[in-house]
């Protein structure tokens, strides 16, 4: 099972504001998965780390 991890653990990872990520999951801006456990939203570290990957650009010269 992978970890779950909070909004702030989440936002430090990325290096982005709690506010930015709220944004992002509320406007649908940015696909980052989360898991909602009632009120409770997590995010998977996998699917963090997955969505860090599609963020690298790759340079060709």
């Amino acid at each position: 099972m992978t970890k779950l991890l909070t909004p702030e653990e989440t936002a430090e990872l990325l290096n982005v504001s709690i506010k930015l990520l709220n944004d992002w999951r509320y406007n649908q801006k940015v696909n980052l998965p989360y898991v909602k456990i009632g009120k409770l939203v997590r995010y998977k570290l996998s699917d963090v780390e997955q969505f860090i990957q599609g963020c690298c650009v790759q340079m060709s010269f």
